[in-house]
């Protein structure tokens, strides 16, 4: 399985796996405070981005780069298609943004301290969080948004591939989950943290989180139940699983 993860301290790179995180190699790409990175289903497309900097798209796995995104602006977070072919990215304090192929546009309700997005694996379902207020949806792929009304300092969020299951996390608060794409939510029964990060497998039946100084919770119920894995606190700040929900890798701010 390929997985990615970057560096954000000091002139880091985009690192790759090709053996589900046994063994790490850099890329070619270089940059500082890497910040959110995705890829397409198959790993041969990877979309990376600076707080403050450039977002830097691969075709070839990571063999080069080209920047797609070369305005210095504080993103926050990337999704992408299952294909990589659409891909949307948000700032903080700025707007939504959505890729066809190389080409941005402006998509969103305005302007928001937005931190986290997620999309179904066609780009049809979009959702975007805002740290400090509520989580918007659109069904039409970019084109309408409306809002949840789902208050909170979310911090991360994730789709399941058909887009109607989401999930998100706040920092320095719980775990909810919607099963309709955010026309309701469910408070979990997840532990109050400092959630920095969350993924799901295809379904969002599998859910892995972590906190900010705290410790990895995992769910194979959609959040009915949790349970810690490890017993170290860490400042975990980027996690990603498998389709199936079996492997994950988390990334810790060193």
């Amino acid at each position: 399985s390929l997985m990615y993860a970057g560096g954000n301290i000091g002139s880091g790179s985009v690192y790759s796996s090709s053996d589900s995180g046994h063994t790490w190699s850099p890329t070619t790409v270089v940059g500082t405070s890497w910040y959110a990175i995705a890829c397409s289903a198959d790993g041969t497309k990877v979309f990376a981005a600076t707080h403050g900097g450039s977002i830097q798209m691969s075709s070839n796995g990571g063999v080069t780069w080209s920047a797609i995104a070369s305005s210095s602006a504080a993103w926050t977070s990337i999704a992408c298609t299952a294909d990589g072919s659409k891909f949307i990215a948000s700032v903080g304090g700025g707007s939504l943004y959505l890729w066809t192929g190389t080409t941005p546009s402006v998509t969103g309700p305005g302007t928001a301290n937005w931190s986290a997005v997620a999309t179904s694996s066609d780009g049809t379902y979009l959702a975007a969080a805002i740290n400090g207020g509520t989580i918007y949806t659109s069904s039409t792929g970019g084109s309408s948004w409306g809002n949840t009304g789902s208050g909170g300092n979310w911090s991360a969020l994730v789709a399941s591939a058909n887009g109607l299951k989401l999930a998100a996390a706040a920092s320095g608060g719980g775990i909810a989950t919607s099963t309709n794409f955010g026309a309701n939510w469910t408070t979990t029964s997840a532990p109050t943290a400092a959630w920095n990060c969350l993924a799901g497998s295809s379904d969002c039946n599998r859910l892995v989180a972590g906190a900010s100084n705290g410790l990895i919770y995992a769910s194979a119920n959609f959040g009915a139940t949790w349970s810690s894995i490890g017993t170290t606190n860490q400042a975990w700040s980027a996690i990603c699983a498998s389709a199936d929900g079996g492997i994950f890798a988390a990334a810790v701010n060193a």
